[in-house]
């Protein structure tokens, strides 16, 4: 997997990330948190922080721990104990698998990680390469399922991937330490857990790990990038060099996708299905990633039946052999990827709009027994109801039809209790005082 890394940190950049810590970017970083979140296992919360950190007393202590951090990676006890809630997902709750971990952290380290976050963040965008998105005929997509993503990543592989990245060994000393050589416990039900060793995994909960996934997983897209057995293809349309010529030139061909660990490649062929298959494997074994499978969803990008002996082939591999879903034109409901829904006919977008419906009547119901302002009713439909539609109808769109019921269910919502009813004479009363 590392061969395929080709781009690394400048000496002078390099450099940059490892320099002390001034005390005004402390400050920022303890004034930008959230207020009223919840606190590590020290119980210290951002609030009780902040007035610490713009205490001048606490300043040569305060630059003492967060720069002997990371110059020499030795951390408070407080930063190396966490403690994990479980959130429900969707599902059998009585399937551990259906709860994402949130790591509670202390609020001191966050403000670190914030720092070295900010940090490479400034380098990052040179180094993880960008990808673009596209559909074509006789191409089929495949959605990979990540199993527990953040919480398989192996220190030793996360270590090498920064080093092969270019990151100081100072750097990468201090974020294997912080993520790898502390304990955690469980939340369960308002009891702890007894403390357990953290042998793997990056915590979800803190500022830097996301960044530290991408990077972790950027060689394996690098691998399908660079695959000569995978053909990509190249997007229908085309882009000019510059406005003062009229010479066009197509973008380079789309292999994969991914946004986080949400991750889409594309095939032409059973050759190039094998083909990602043995990087996955490759992958899987250098960095402790799995692949679910079961979980995973394989389409052709027309939509239709793969009727050609080609085609026949990649989706006799995909379900037969790698057990992967199989969705076309022909199956029930929809499929996301994003968040946003994918349907071929309109039975399966029906499917969707009918659910897309019966969720926001659901949610209006929940809300609508609750005493608030008009302007608390428009917020509430704008911010808890209608969030993740605003995400949808960038990109889909939906009926006419649809859009009015969806108005009319919001606009009954936000301007009920309003008005109230008129007694029996109120209008005759009027009538009279008006006549005479």
């Amino acid at each position: 997997m590392l061969q395929y890394i080709d781009k690394t940190i400048p000496a002078e950049d390099s450099q940059d990330i490892i320099e002390d810590i001034p005390y005004v970017d402390i400050i920022q970083g303890s004034r930008r948190t959230p207020n009223g979140s919840s606190p590590g296992l020290d119980v210290i919360c951002y609030e009780i922080l902040h007035f610490l950190v713009i205490n001048p007393s606490c300043e040569a202590v305060i630059l003492q721990v967060f720069n002997y951090a990371l110059s020499l990676g030795k951390f408070p006890k407080s930063w190396q104990e966490s403690c994990i809630v479980l959130l429900p997902k969707k599902g059998d709750l009585t399937d551990l698998g259906n709860y994402r971990p949130i790591t509670l952290i202390a609020s001191d380290c966050k403000v670190f990680t914030r720092q070295l976050n900010s940090r490479v963040l400034d380098v990052a965008s040179d180094l993880i390469g960008s990808h673009q998105s596209g559909f074509l005929r006789e191409y089929a997509g495949i959605m990979l399922d990540n199993a527990k993503a953040y919480d398989r990543v192996h220190p030793q592989y996360i270590s090498k991937v920064l080093v092969n990245f270019g990151f100081p060994k100072q750097f990468v000393q201090c974020i294997c330490k912080l993520f790898f050589d502390n304990s955690i416990c469980v939340n369960v039900n308002g009891f702890l857990t007894d403390p357990i060793e953290q042998r793997h995994g990056i915590r979800q909960g803190d500022s830097i790990s996301p960044m530290l996934f991408n990077l972790a997983i950027e060689p394996f897209l690098l691998s399908v990038t660079k695959s000569t057995t995978t053909s990509g293809y190249s997007l229908q349309h085309v882009k000019p060099i510059s406005k003062r010529t009229n010479s066009w030139v197509a973008p380079p061909p789309l292999k994969v996708l991914a946004y986080a660990d949400d991750v889409l490649t594309f095939v032409k062929s059973r050759t190039e299905l094998l083909d990602l298959e043995e990087r996955l494997r490759t992958y899987n074994k250098a960095s402790n990633s799995k692949i679910n499978y079961d979980k995973s969803v394989a389409f052709p990008l027309h939509g239709g039946r793969m009727t050609s002996p080609t085609d026949g082939l990649i989706q006799d591999h995909a379900t037969n052999n790698l057990k992967i879903k199989w969705y076309d034109s022909t199956s029930t409901g929809f499929i996301k990827y994003l968040g946003y829904p994918i349907w071929f006919c309109n039975q399966q977008r029906d499917v969707y709009i009918a659910k897309l419906l019966g969720d926001i009547a659901t949610a209006v119901e929940r809300f609508a027994a609750r005493q608030v302002s008009l302007y608390g009713r428009a917020n509430i439909a704008n911010t808890m109801i209608l969030s993740k539609l605003w995400h949808v109808i960038r990109i889909v769109s939906l009926p006419k039809d649809t859009v009015k019921k969806i108005t009319s269910i919001i606009y009954q919502f936000v301007m009920s209790g309003l008005y109230l009813p008129l007694k029996g004479n109120s209008l005759s009363s009027y009538q009279g005082i008006k006549a005479a």
